[in-house]
């Protein structure tokens, strides 16, 4: 069964236990849609929130600064209050690594990708050496590659 609370920040929504973030005042749900990484988000007041957050916010205390929300399974669209817990950044990487939901280098890193300009044909061991070639915005690489930017700085990318 659905327990809802209210939402700090938030005063007309209410999370569920289950997930779910609704109206308060239609008790309409909304429908979350996913972020292109993974995550589902709704739009509240406005303003565009990953549900995850919201769901922690409204079960569980958090008056620490800079702390962000796992998923326990790994799962992001797993919204479960009972898969949600607040942890640091760096808590949040390892737990990342040691689930293999970040595969390591092999030098105890993440992967790099290896990118290639379409247009040039140049292959870059990075992103970044890409980017820095170029003139360039690392993560907006980053971006088109993962479908989120169709080019930048009128290049299109791919993953080698």
């Amino acid at each position: 069964m659905d327990k809802w609370i209210n939402i700090p920040d938030f005063p007309n929504y209410e999370a569920s236990n289950n997930g779910g973030i609704r109206n308060k005042t239609t008790r309409k749900l909304l429908n979350p849609w996913d972020d292109g990484r993974g995550y589902l988000q709704v739009d509240v007041n406005g303003q565009t929130i990953r549900v995850h957050k919201l769901i922690a916010s409204a079960f569980y205390d958090c008056t620490v600064n800079g702390l962000v929300v796992n998923h326990i399974d790994g799962n992001k669209k797993n919204n479960f209050i009972g898969n949600l817990e607040w942890c640091t950044q760096a808590d949040n990487m390892r737990h990342a690594h040691r689930t293999g939901l970040i595969p390591h280098n092999g030098q105890g890193g993440l992967p790099r990708k290896m990118v290639k300009i379409v247009e040039t044909g140049i292959i870059y061991e990075s992103l970044q050496s890409c980017a820095s070639d170029i003139n360039g915005c690392r993560s907006h690489i980053g971006d088109c590659l993962r479908g989120i930017r169709k080019s930048h700085r009128n290049f299109h990318f791919e993953e080698v």
